[in-house]
Parts: C-alpha cells; structure tokens; sequence
C-alpha cells in the first residue's frame, strides 16, 4: 500500500460517494432555482407583499420541477448521471429531491438506499455504522482490502452479498450471524481453500441461499466442498472454475449428478442430457480420481536454420559432424514415469553422450555450451522462483521431445501425459505457464585411432597430392577401397555441444477457466545459426570468374564494334537491339533471389483430460488399474 493510499471502513466509503452526489446543489436540493423552495419558505415565514415587477423577476430566476428532473435525465446534460453509480436509488432520490427539497435529512436518506456498490475504494472492513442503511438489501464490496467478514455488522434484511477480488482467506466463526435472508453470497477471486473452509458452506448458515460464487479461489477437495453444499437445497446457481478441484477429469460430472436441483455450473445450463449420461457416478466415489491428467503434445517445428551453409566447400572427412534438434519444456514434478527411466537407461548404453535427460541450466540464450555426461535416472526437479507468490512453492522438471535431424519441416510427434496430485501446485504452474525451448545438440566424432586419425584428416596443402593419386587410380578402384576403408574405421564422440535457438513462456490460464484444449504455435522470431569460417573459393572456380569476365569484356568490345556498322543499316541495328535484350534477360534470371528467412515455430498443444459420462470414468478408471 503506497504512503497516500488511505483505508476506509464501509459506511466511511458509503459518506464519500453521498457527498460527492451533490444533492443540495443544483438542479436537486434546496436552492432559489427550485419553486418547491418557494412554497416550502411562504409556508414557514409570511413576508410582506412585493410589488409586481420584483414578484416576476424572482419567479424568472426559478425553474419548474420538469426542467429539473430533464437536467438529471438527458444524456447530453452536464449534471447527468451515469449509467452504473454507486447506487441504483441515487437518480430516483435526486428527483425526488427536487419535487420535495425538505427530504434532506440524515435519517431519511439512511433509510432510502437499498442497494450500495463500493468497488475498488479501498475498503478494510464492514463496520458497525453499516446497520444504519436499516434497508439495505444489496451490498457490493468487491476490489476492496477486506480480510475479514463481519457478518453481524450487515443490516438484516441484505439479501446480495458479493465481496470477490478481496483478501479473504477464511470466513470465521461468525457465519452464525450472517443475514437470514441472504440470497446470494459473492465470494470469487479470494485465497479460501478446502481444508478449513468447507464446514461453512452448509444450511446452518446460510438456510435461504440460491447463488453462491467460489470461484477463482484455492479449493481442492470437490467431495468435501460437495458433502456441505448439498445441504443446500435451494442452492441452484454455483460457481467453481478456477479452482484446483476443476483440473480433475470427473469435476463437473461428479457435480451435476451430487446436485440434481442445480440449474447452473459455472456460466453454463446442466441440460437433461448432461444429467442422464453422469447419472450414477455421484454413488460411485471410488471412481472419482483426484488427480489431473494433463496431455502435452509436439507437432510440427519449423524454421529451424540450416547448420551448413550450400556455399561452403567440401568440407575434410573428418570430423564428422552429426546435428540434431528437440524441443524441452518445463513441467511441475510428479512421481517419475516409467517411460522416462526407460529412455534413461537406453541413453545410458548408448555410445554418444546425450544431454538430452538432465536439467538444462544454460545462462544465456545463442552461447554454446558443453554439457556433461547425462545422469542415470530422468530429468532432475529443479525448484523455479517464478510461481506466483500466494501459491505453495513447487519444484518442477524438464522434459523433451526425440532429438531428430535437421529438416525443413521436423516432426517432432511427441504425446506424454503427466498425472498430478497437487492441485493447488498445479494451478500456480498453468498461471505462470512452461518454458518452452528449442535446442540444438552439435556432436563431433573422430576416428578412434589416431594413426587412421591422422591419415583421414589432411591439411588443405595436401589435397593437390591427393588428386593426383586420385587420377592415377585406373577406374577409380584406389577411391572405392578408400570409401569401404572409412566406413569400417570405429568412431569416438566428442561431448555434445548444446546451443539455446529460442525459448517462450507460455501461459495457460485458459484451462483454469473451464477450456479443456489450449492451442498455440510457439513462435521465437527469426533464428540465426551457428557458421564455419568461409573457406577460399577453389581456384577452378576463380579460374572459372576469369574466363566469364573475359568472354563479356569481349562480348562488350563486340556489341560495340556492332553499334559503330548499324548506323548505316537500322535493320541491323533492331536485331542488335533485340539480342541485348534477350542477353539482359537471360543474365537477370541467372540472379537468384535470397530466400525469405522462416520464422522459428514449433506446434504447441495441452489437452485436459476431463469425461464426458458415467461409462468414460469406469473405462479410464479400469484402463488405469
């Protein structure tokens, strides 16, 4: 809270927007513009007769009550009101002000106001003075500071309560003397969780409720929260997404069928047929499973850059140079999969040294690092400080898809679904959202025998040598040898060079509002790779530009020579035309255009499991066993 941001109490805040009403100003009130003033100051004190002319001009300074009331009701009127004030009553008292003036006493306008909506004003708590509005029936208290209810401080006869956006953890003991009337009771986007909070949600409180919002708070436990809100029985709209409970796959079945009177779940009708296909799975609680499956799946990756450039030379036979490209992306710890300790143990006998299955920990984006051997078991947790601050701090791990070859187009084809059991854990990751990174993995193999080594591997001094033997060879047999040679030549791995190409946040705070699919195609900008040294051109080609550069300094001299004749012949001169054209023509579309760099992208999916009917759970759930 900043040093001039000031904490009101409720009827404080509710004295605030009364006075900035101006109701003893013009046009309401009591004031000389208002003939109700007149009659109402004839009928208190009798003054002397004035003449004619005085008696007009004070009725001409005066207006009638239909002006008046036109003033507070026409849009284009500077003294309009607007459409959502702070209250509904307050353009129906400021009429009625300007017909009766006398009426603006405390105690009559403490009683007038059903309705009271204080949004964002910086309210802390309900004090007591709030029992003077003895009418009240809507109170509206949302985007506030309250931290506690006070339920005895609320007039009798509310029926709305809606205190969402607040700082509500708990509601107290007091619930006993809440309102007996209470229609609908507000409580969204709060910190109340499961575990100490259920108990009040029951007819002992609340015997009349009809609306009741929960949503967007820390409640993980739905056959608690729906063991006390089935005492409910005149409950028929409720509100729950955004809670850790609303990641489970029979969360809305398990619902509709506990709560057959219900008419509303979170913004949507329960039709007949949503009722008949869950019936049934509120008797079979072993069904239920109180845990999320969260399905992630890669598809295509695009705009990776070629690792080596069409314009360089032929490069030496060694080393070899092998590329391959994944995608990893951050997920919160769970029980460890046997498809990852599997995968674990096959990159452990494996030959080439993969990192590929430990925690990456690069610190800074394009720079090639070196990493070390991968471990025995699968990726490693690492705790992340970005979660939100209110949530439990969670421990999450990174997982990748198969590294594959460079391709213009690489499907990645990668499916894993993660099983949670930390609602709440899992809630705070979806706000923040995964890191998603490509990665490239350079790893250079050499001969495992340094005498092949060095007999491979020839400096660039020695390949005219080489080419010479290279002809004397009859028939090519001497190359042949050569190729079966180097293929039967053992190879040893370098450790695997590791480069960051792009990496995304990607926020998935859709699923917590009731999607069960998130769709997106990742985009990292335009990628460059990593390039070798240019080599110098060979000298054929040099040689090659030189004659070129010959032939059209000739063709030159000629086309000139040409110009010189066709002066006398214009005939001539037409096809000596036409030739330089077609000769421009043809030299225009040897050029070949610069190919349009692709944005890096990779397809991104999370699906939410969730079921559909009473038969999907017993078949998941036997699938499971």
């Amino acid at each position: 809270m900043s040093h001039h941001e000031v904490r009101l109490g409720a009827f404080a805040a509710f004295e605030k927007a009364l006075k900035s009403s101006c109701l003893d100003e013009f046009p309401s009130g009591i004031g000389s513009w208002n003939i109700s003033y007149k009659s109402m100051k004839t009928n208190k004190i009798s003054k002397p007769a004035k003449s004619g002319a005085e008696d007009d001009d004070v009725e001409a300074e005066m207006e009638n009550t239909d002006s008046l009331i036109e003033y507070l009701t026409e849009k284009r009127s500077p003294w309009a009101l607007e459409e959502e004030g702070w209250s509904k009553e307050i353009l129906d008292l400021k009429q009625l002000l300007i017909k009766s003036p006398w009426l603006l006493k405390e105690t009559f306008l403490y009683s007038f106001f059903r309705s009271l909506r204080l949004v964002d004003k910086n309210v802390c708590d309900i004090d007591e003075w709030i029992l003077t509005l003895c009418n009240l029936e809507e109170l509206t208290l949302s985007a506030n500071k309250i931290s506690k209810i006070q339920f005895q401080n609320l007039p009798r006869k509310l029926k709305v309560l809606e205190l969402g956006s607040n700082d509500l953890s708990s509601l107290g003991s007091s619930c006993s003397s809440a309102p007996p009337e209470l229609q609908h009771l507000g409580l969204g986007q709060n910190k109340i969780s499961s575990n100490t909070e259920c108990k009040y949600f029951t007819a002992e409180y609340w015997p009349n409720l009809v609306s009741l919002d929960l949503s967007f708070n820390n409640l993980d436990d739905v056959c608690g929260i729906v063991s006390k809100i089935v005492t409910l029985r005149k409950l028929r709209l409720l509100m729950l997404q955004g809670n850790p409970l609303c990641l489970t796959p029979g969360y809305r079945g398990f619902i509709v069928d506990s709560l057959p009177k219900l008419s509303v779940l979170d913004e949507k009708w329960i039709t007949p047929d949503e009722k008949h296909h869950f019936r049934g799975l509120a008797e079979t609680k072993d069904l239920f499973v109180s845990a999320a499956q969260v399905l992630v799946n890669f598809g295509k990756l695009k705009g990776v850059p070629e690792p080596v450039s069409p314009l360089q030379p032929d490069l030496p036979e060694f080393p070899h140079i092998t590329y391959n490209y994944y995608v990893t992306y951050e997920f919160i710890q769970h029980t460890i999969d046997n498809t990852l300790l599997e995968s674990a143990e096959s990159q452990k006998c494996s030959d080439i040294k993969s990192p590929l299955l430990q925690v990456d920990n690069e610190s800074s984006y394009g720079q090639d690092t070196e990493e070390s051997s991968p471990p025995e078991m699968g990726p490693e947790p690492v705790q992340h400080t970005s979660l939100p601050a209110d949530g439990p701090c969670q421990q999450v791990a990174k997982y990748h898809t198969t590294g594959k070859s460079w391709a213009n187009v690489i499907e990645c084809n990668y499916k894993k679904e993660h099983l949670v059991t930390d609602l709440c854990s899992l809630k705070n990751f979806l706000l923040r959202g995964p890191m998603v990174t490509v990665k490239e993995e350079k790893i250079l193999s050499w001969p495992a025998d340094k005498t092949e080594q060095s007999e491979l591997v020839k400096p660039s001094s020695e390949k005219k040598g080489g080419e010479k033997e290279k002809g004397s060879n009859k028939g090519g047999r001497g190359s042949a040898k050569k190729k079966k040679k180097d293929a039967s030549v053992e190879l040893r791995h370098d450790p695997p060079i590791v480069r960051e190409l792009g990496s995304l946040f990607i926020k998935l705070e859709n699923l917590i509002s009731g999607d069960y699919v998130f769709k997106t195609v990742c985009d990292f900008g335009i990628i460059s790779t990593e390039q070798t040294e240019k080599a110098p051109l060979p000298l054929d080609k040099k040689d090659q530009i030189k004659v070129h550069n010959k032939k059209d300094d000739k063709k030159a001299i000629k086309t000139g020579r040409d110009s010189v004749s066709s002066q006398s012949t214009p005939a001539s001169s037409s096809k000596g035309k036409a030739k330089g054209k077609g000769m421009n023509e043809n030299e225009g579309s040897e050029v070949e255009q610069p190919a349009q760099p692709v944005h890096l992208s990779v397809e991104f999916e999370v699906r939410l499991c969730h079921w559909e009917s009473t038969a999907e759970a017993v078949a998941a759930t036997q699938k499971q066993e």
